[in-house]
């Protein structure tokens, strides 16, 4: 009877391969962002995670796939927050891009991992995928910006003039939310406020 119940003990205590999955990705996020593709090594992931090479191998491939799979993460998570602003309820553009602003200030950290993945000249996405890493190449929850500008001015507007402006939104609200988590404005503190104030008051 002890024996059965310890052997029940253990089995509950069992690492599930989704769960091998999440720790391997939450460490490399961490190391890549701190040392870069190149400064980060398969054997550092796999010991700071606590797995073998061969758990890496067998989830992303190699450690090429497991960098972009980061950045797809991290940007289908953040489009996922832009969509959770815009259920609120209507919204204009007005109102929407300071919300979508704190975000990418509060979250900015995701970005610039994005950023620095997608910097990274000499690292091609993995084969065959390619274009399911273009497709999220942008600012995230781009689409939600697009839904969001078209009921403000309306399908008359040409497609191509809207994507214009969502372009130009997404692009600076994403390299403000990147620029105000730098080591440079943090030491500034209040710089973080006066940015997203500013902002407001602009939109006022």
């Amino acid at each position: 009877m002890l024996t059965g119940k310890r052997n029940l003990g253990n089995s509950m205590n069992v690492e599930t391969p989704q769960d091998t999955r999440a720790k391997i990705l939450a460490v490399a996020k961490h190391l890549f962002a701190k040392s870069g593709f190149d400064g980060t090594s398969v054997r550092d992931i796999a010991n700071a995670a606590g797995v073998n090479v061969a758990a890496i191998n067998y989830h992303f491939s190699n450690k090429q796939g497991l960098y972009f799979e980061i950045f797809r993460m991290n940007n289908g998570w953040m489009a996922q927050c832009v969509q959770q602003i815009r259920d609120r309820g209507p919204m204009s553009t007005r109102d929407f891009i300071p919300e979508l602003l704190q975000l990418f200030i509060d979250q900015g950290h995701a970005l610039m991992m994005n950023f620095k993945t997608m910097l990274e000249v000499d690292v091609p996405p993995p084969e065959n995928t390619s274009s399911t890493y273009s497709d999220q190449i942008g600012p995230p929850g781009s689409s939600v910006l697009m839904e969001v500008i078209t009921a403000d001015v309306g399908e008359d507007v040409p497609d191509a003039a809207r994507r214009w402006a969502m372009r130009m939104i997404g692009n600076q609200l994403t390299i403000t939310g990147v620029l105000m988590n730098t080591s440079v404005i943090k030491a500034q503190g209040e710089m973080q406020s006066i940015g997203l104030d500013g902002m407001k008051k602009k939109l006022a």
